[in-house]
């Protein structure tokens, strides 16, 4: 005897009487089992009698029927460009890959809002289903001007230029030197 998986019935009635459990009362449609028509008991029907009587149907469980859903990731052109993303579930089961888990970032590429799977939410169905991103590649901007030089170093705060200081330096002792020459000219000739 196997488990039970249903509240037994009982057939009431005097002995002698006929009994039938054929019927749909008895022959159970029960979640998630089916009957095993190949192991019937053989007194289905009979007559009642003064001694305990049993009649047992067998039943299998159903096996879970799984079903999955495909998600690729393509671009304008219908080019893959990630790999695809498998989600299982059961049979007649909800799904929702609409998510941020499913709406991926991929480098160098935008999700066009503008072509979204209309199936990307549902119902597992026994064929195997697709849904599909599509995505725009980014623009790049081109920059057509001429580089600078930038090998330049400026001074930091504080810092002098040398040349500079020599120049002024120079620049200084020549006056100085061409003033001294004409003012001793003066002197000679006052």
């Amino acid at each position: 005897m196997g488990e039970e998986i249903h509240t037994a019935q009982t057939i009431g009635g005097n002995i002698g009487e006929p009994y039938d459990a054929t019927s749909p009362e008895y022959k159970l449609a029960i979640d998630g089992y089916t009957l095993d028509e190949s192991k019937l008991p053989e007194h289905m029907s009979g007559v009642l009698s003064d001694k305990p009587q049993a009649v047992e149907y067998v039943y299998t469980k159903n096996t879970l029927k799984m079903a999955t859903i495909t998600i690729n990731y393509v671009d304008e052109n219908g080019k893959k460009i990630h790999d695809s993303i498998v989600v299982s579930g059961n049979i007649d089961t909800q799904y929702d890959v609409s998510t941020a888990k499913y709406k991926l970032t991929i480098n160098g590429y935008t999700l066009n809002e503008s072509k979204l799977p209309k199936n990307s939410k549902g119902t597992f169905e026994k064929q195997n289903q697709t849904v599909t991103y599509v995505y725009s590649q980014n623009k790049t901007i081109q920059n057509n001007q001429k580089p600078t030089n930038t090998n330049k170093q400026l001074p930091l705060a504080g810092e002098t230029n040398k040349q500079s200081l020599m120049m002024m330096g120079t620049g200084i002792i020549l006056l100085s030197g061409v003033l001294y020459f004409v003012n001793k000219r003066k002197q000679k000739h006052s």
